[in-house]
């Protein structure tokens, strides 16, 4: 009986040395007490884009040892050694495969997760309409600031884009006042309005994330506010900006267009909104009823002035 006990703690003595060797993140760490990671678990890389791995080790002596990139799918992304042992590493085509960083003495090494995807590539616009009162298809509906993200923007054709937008800078909130619109919009467009008090707040935004960062999109503002001299000036930012004025007192027939923008390296977009410098309303309203994004050399419903 005693050669069983004993033959038992000494199993679970060995399960629970290699159990507190293991990195949950990564089954595949063969390393006791020197070892090399990366912090990340897994990545997402756009076909054409590149990542960069960054490892850290147990010591510098480590550190000083050679290590090498590897793919186990070279077709769907390929690594190549940077500065200071980094591993950077190219997508190529749709699909997922493991990267793996190893010492050339095939004593220690690391895996991670990487999925390789093809940028969404817009082709039909995306309406969306801010405020309370829901417009039907084809508008997104974005109601205000409690909504705080709308992801998974869907197209005039229905095609689900990966695209999404939130509010980054509060504004004063909305208002319904029933206005109509000669440009063939819903009445719900026209009758309410995401609107800031521009001396309460003087700066209001909205961030759209998740965009194909090769590709330029054209913007179209619509805003609606029941009072005179409400001049809104709408600005994108991404790698390339602009800005445009829109007198939207009473506004029932007038858009404004920025056009071409290319996103920032992280996919994104920024949209400012403020007063203009012809805003004379009492508390500097301003605001916006409606948007739409068009791809690049996409044909504009609208005229540009």
């Amino acid at each position: 009986m005693k050669k069983i006990n004993i033959l038992f703690l000494w199993i679970l003595g060995i399960v629970l040395s290699v159990s507190s060797c293991k990195d949950d993140a990564n089954p595949y760490d063969y390393s006791d007490n020197t070892f090399v990671r990366v912090t990340e678990k897994s990545v997402s890389i756009a076909i054409g884009d590149s990542y960069t791995f960054v490892p850290y080790f147990d010591s510098d002596e480590t550190a000083n040892k050679k290590f090498i990139w590897n793919v186990l799918d070279p077709s769907i992304a390929e690594a190549n050694a940077g500065n200071d042992h980094a591993g950077i590493v190219t997508g190529k085509s749709e699909g997922t495969t493991v990267v793996e960083i190893v010492s050339e003495d095939q004593t220690m090494r690391y895996f991670v997760d990487v999925v390789v995807f093809k940028p969404f590539e817009l082709e039909y616009p995306i309406y969306i309409d801010f405020g309370p009162r829901l417009s039907g298809e084809p508008f997104n509906n974005y109601t205000g600031n409690d909504m705080k993200i709308l992801s998974n923007l869907v197209d005039e054709k229905s095609n689900i884009t990966e695209f999404s937008i939130e509010i980054s800078s509060p504004f004063s909130g909305t208002l319904v006042r029933d206005l109509p619109n000669v440009l063939g919009f819903p009445s719900e467009v026209s009758n309410d309005v995401l609107f800031s008090d521009g001396i309460k707040i003087p700066v209001s935004s909205f961030k759209i994330s998740n965009l194909n960062k090769r590709q330029k999109y054209t913007f179209i503002f619509y805003g609606a506010i029941n009072d005179n001299n409400t001049e809104t000036e709408y600005r994108v930012i991404g790698k390339t900006d602009g800005s445009v004025l829109l007198n939207t007192s009473y506004n029932t027939s007038n858009v404004a267009i920025v056009e071409n923008i290319l996103p920032k390296d992280d996919s994104t977009i920024d949209i400012t909104l403020q007063a203009g410098p012809n805003n004379m309303q009492w508390a500097k309203f301003f605001g916006i009823n409606a948007m739409i994004i068009f791809p690049e050399g996409y044909e504009l419903p609208f005229p540009k002035d």
